[in-house]
């Protein structure tokens, strides 16, 4: 049976008088069939659920208002009734992996083998803790001509893919351990593509593909609590587009803030919350709606919980805790 999980609904008693446009500050427009600010929230009623948002992210809301019906920010919230919303059960994971391998500049089959059994155990490895595989095969490019710098650039930023993994591999005869987490860090974008056809936030993405590069996930909680400490911590709702949109200074933080967040994820959900969260992504509910459904826990609250999580002193016990959820 699937699991489920409780959110905070009420009756859309005003839905069919009312209906409000959120406009974020960083563009997004959330349809909502109602609004009003409660202190420093903005809280709004979409399809059976109440959901919040930071008031400072809003940019304005714009109300469709019909006859009779209360203006808005005029609306006292009625009391809260439990609903349970059933996860979508997971796909059925693909026992083979599928790829499609390519060669620019040049062939060394020796190392496209290699290459392959090393995404090959990947894949297996991302369909059983995700609960779902592409349905497509994923291409790969091998970049002969292209040098792969080891020690240099950060993993995230040493490959691409745009729907094909393209990887720069001049010079190795075989996978080293950087290859090697560059290549598992592009095969996560090409699961989570493949499972939300691009409706997943920045933070999210950049997350889930640290996380399973390998490595502590909570490696960089330490870089995450000192910015909090320093107020120069940038909202997850302000990730959730494309990072090159950052100045240059705030990438490197935005994505130690990436993957934080996601272990902050698989400390109170497990690698199921993370699984449900892609799923109701998958099913196009908008982040802000997302959330909630897959971790009972809002924006707001996640970011509250989160910040707090990491400004708590690191113990042993709770570093080898988190060595333990890779």
């Amino acid at each position: 049976m699937a699991a489920a999980c409780v959110l905070a609904a009420w009756p859309l008693r005003d839905a069919v008088a009312r209906a409000d446009r959120i406009i974020l500050t960083n563009g997004r427009v959330i349809d909502a069939d109602r609004t009003w600010y409660d202190g420093a929230q903005l809280r709004y009623e979409k399809n059976g659920g109440a959901y919040g948002l930071p008031r400072s992210l809003v940019k304005s809301v714009e109300s469709d208002a019909r006859p009779g019906a209360p203006p808005p920010g005029a609306v006292t919230p009625p009391p809260v009734v439990p609903v349970a919303i059933p996860t979508p059960p997971a796909r059925k994971a693909s026992p083979i992996a599928q790829f499609r391998l390519r060669y620019e500049g040049g062939v060394n089959e020796r190392l496209g083998l290699t290459v392959l059994e090393t995404l090959n155990l990947a894949y297996k490895e991302y369909a059983r803790r995700l609960g779902f595989a592409p349905e497509d095969p994923v291409t790969i490019v091998l970049q002969m001509g292209t040098a792969f710098e080891e020690g240099g650039a950060p993993e995230w930023a040493a490959g691409t893919n745009d729907g094909t993994i393209r990887v720069p591999v001049h010079g190795l005869q075989e996978p080293s351990t950087q290859l090697v987490r560059v290549l598992r860090h592009e095969l996560a974008h090409s699961f989570i593509a493949s499972r939300t056809a691009g409706n997943c936030p920045t933070w999210l993405q950049e997350g889930i593909a640290q996380w399973l590069e390998g490595g502590d996930p909570a490696r960089q909680d330490p870089v995450v609590a000192a910015a909090v400490t320093g107020g120069r911590l940038l909202p997850l709702l302000t990730l959730e587009g494309p990072f090159q949109s950052l100045p240059a200074s705030d990438v490197p933080l935005a994505y130690a803030e990436s993957l934080s967040a996601v272990a902050h994820i698989l400390r109170i959900r497990g690698e199921a919350g993370v699984g449900r969260l892609l799923a109701g992504l998958g099913d196009r509910l908008p982040s802000e709606e997302a959330l909630p459904v897959a971790i009972a826990l809002s924006y707001p609250e996640f970011q509250k919980s989160w910040e707090a999580q990491v400004r708590r002193p690191v113990s042993p016990a709770r570093r080898d805790e988190g060595a333990g959820a890779r």
